[in-house]
């Protein structure tokens, strides 16, 4: 695998709030194509991408651009070849100079000197996925860990309670594992036990850094994508048309500017924005409203104060949900464009006010304010009428039980494309591109005119026998008798489209299998390899926990670990929780082990191929 990261640049003619994306492609591999997001305040991307890539000398392209939307927004700010061996498997991030458009045996297209310079930190290193049947023993333990006695003790618990660890890439693979089994909801509830237990003051209840936080928000992000982009999407389009002035402090408000005029603006779009939420319940789907049903139930029994399961509600669905998307509409999607100084200052305060009156309809008393300069907009929004409904939707979003809702397609990306018809005569060449808005779904690929139009064609999930992209980004969607064709704007966006049909044919294989447990979607074994190798990383942690607790010696009070100490745990369980957490490492241990002895058997037997392979044959 290649592993690299942006960690500085320099020298490039930005204007404001311009996006970079840093294309990475393997020579020689134009069909694998990475896109690395990078941070334009700090200089810097924040995830690491990952690339599969062939062992030996291997050869990067690094393509830097503003944007990757055809038209007069893109601008392309160099590229540069990289030679990466198995020398440099790690060390300090290097200097790499931009320069013009060159084809891959490295002649320039087009004359010129540096454009820029970009700091690539890069480290080369191999992965070896095995068999599912090898991580089987692991699957089932995280599948098992809702049913832990007592929950405190589960498999979960222990990588929550591992130190340092980025609980983000985990719960992003414990979704992608678990997200449409029956298992997601047992192992989510027994986090929220830890979560609660754990839990010293009731009014900032799951506001912090934990497992099933991250979990919650990535079920949210995934399966109520769509949701969110329908509920928000109209107003927040609005608010970037019109550009309004709402500025509210006085200290901010321009000369000339009515603070009055500003205020009724602010307060026009916030009552916008809060009927489209507030109404939307009905399109919140099914899955999500179930684990959120989930987690009223366990807050009800470890809580008196009838309050604090609405409070557990809002801390997702409006705090971490609705209101960051509303502050952030570029990254949830909603927007391909930053917001302006003056749009992003009023997405602010709304996002300030939605905030706001969720805690006033979930909170027994007053609530303090460090900003006065909005308690008067404060007062407006969180109304006796206002709070009364934030309620109701905090309860039909959380309130549906175990009862059956009317059937809704969850829809997992969708976008415009371009659908090539190849049937029109070479010399009507302009009729053969259509623009189409494309949505995948849990079970149909899907394209319509515009998002409002009824859908020019269908395809079932299951009739796709092959999807394939060509180096002139044209998605090719294969079915028994019949093929359809797409273009995207680029090759990261098609192969962005050809890995999200790939992920969801499996995905409903696997709900569709006979055996459930023996077919699982793509790159589940990436995923449970990814866990075993933060567990295997703490092996030595884990072992040295286990050996406390089976010593029987006395924890240091200030140095062990809260798992183990356990003082969260009510007393009269902390005998089980020993016992039943000492057999949960021992059993960890034992299949993190079993995973790595196989993964260093296929390393021994993948040398010695290469041995046999590279012997010169002898002359008789």
């Amino acid at each position: 695998f290649l592993s690299c990261r942006v960690v500085d640049y320099g020298g490039l003619k930005l204007k404001d709030n311009q996006s970079l994306l840093l294309l990475v492609s393997i020579i020689n591999n134009s069909s694998e194509v990475g896109k690395l997001s990078i941070d334009a305040d700090e200089k810097r991307s924040k995830e690491w991408l990952e690339m599969p890539c062939a062992e030996g000398m291997l050869s990067i392209k690094l393509t830097l651009w503003q944007d990757l939307l055809k038209g007069i927004n893109s601008v392309f700010h160099g590229q540069v070849r990289v030679d990466v061996d198995e020398n440099w498997k790690s060390g300090p991030a290097k200097w790499f100079y931009l320069r013009a458009k060159t084809n891959e045996e490295g002649d320039s297209g087009e004359e010129g000197g540096d454009i820029g310079e970009v700091t690539l930190r890069t480290t080369y290193q191999i992965d070896h996925i095995l068999r599912m049947q090898v991580y089987k023993p692991l699957l089932d333990l995280l599948f098992s860990a809702g049913d832990v006695q007592p929950l405190t003790a589960s498999l979960v618990a222990v990588i929550e309670a591992l130190p340092k660890v980025e609980l983000g890439p985990v719960s992003r693979s414990l979704v992608e594992l678990m997200a449409q089994s029956d298992r997601i909801r047992p192992v989510l509830s027994s986090l929220y036990v830890n979560s609660i237990l754990k839990c010293q003051d009731e009014n900032t209840l799951f506001r912090g850094q934990s497992l099933s936080g991250k979990m919650l928000f990535e079920i949210l992000t995934t399966f109520g994508k769509m949701y969110l982009i329908t509920t928000l999407k109209p107003v927040v389009d609005k608010i970037y048309k019109e550009r309004k002035n709402c500025e509210v402090d006085p200290a901010r408000v321009v000369v000339g500017a009515s603070l009055e005029k500003n205020r009724n603006n602010l307060l026009v779009y916030f009552q916008m924005l809060f009927e489209r939420v507030t109404t939307s319940s009905s399109d919140c789907p099914h899955l999500i409203k179930q684990l959120l049903y989930d987690l009223r139930n366990v807050v009800g029994t470890h809580s008196v104060r009838p309050g604090v399961q609405r409070l557990a509600v809002s801390s997702f669905v409006i705090m971490r949900f609705f209101a960051a998307a509303i502050l952030n509409p570029k990254a949830f999607e909603i927007r391909k464009d930053q917001p302006d100084l003056r749009v992003s200052r009023t997405l602010l305060l709304l996002s300030k006010l939605l905030q706001r009156l969720s805690n006033c309809s979930v909170s027994e008393g007053p609530l303090s304010s460090k900003e006065i300069w909005l308690n008067g907009v404060f007062e407006t929004v969180t109304s006796e009428q206002h709070k009364l409904l934030m309620a109701t939707f905090l309860d039909n979003i959380s309130l549906v039980g175990d009862r059956t809702e009317p059937p809704r397609c969850t829809v997992f990306k969708f976008g415009n494309l371009q659908q090539v018809d190849r049937s029109r005569l070479a010399w009507k060449k302009v009729l053969h591109y259509k623009k189409r808005y494309v949505q995948l779904t849990d079970s149909n690929l899907i394209w319509q005119k515009d998002v409002q139009c009824a859908p020019k064609g269908t395809i079932l999930l299951s009739d796709i026998k092959s999807v394939t992209v060509d180096n002139k980004n044209i998605i090719t969607i294969a079915c028994e008798t019949s093929q359809v064709q797409f273009e995207a704007p680029g090759g990261v966006e098609a192969n962005d489209w050809l890995n999200a049909i790939e992920r969801q044919r499996n995905r409903a294989a696997h709900e569709t299998a006979e055996e459930p447990g023996e077919h699982f979607f793509v790159d589940a074994e990436r995923h449970v390899d990814k866990i075993h190798n933060l567990l295997y990383k703490y092996r030595d942690t884990m072992i040295e926990w286990r050996d406390q607790l089976q010593s029987n010696a006395e924890l240091d009070e200030k140095t062990a670990p809260e798992l183990l100490k356990a003082s969260y745990v009510a007393e009269g369980e902390r005998q089980m929780h020993k016992e039943s957490l000492i057999a949960t490492l021992c059993s960890t241990i034992d299949v993190t082990d079993a995973i790595q002895l196989a993964h260093e058997e296929y390393e021994k037997e993948n040398k010695g191929q290469i041995k046999m392979e590279e012997a010169p044959a002898e002359c008789s």
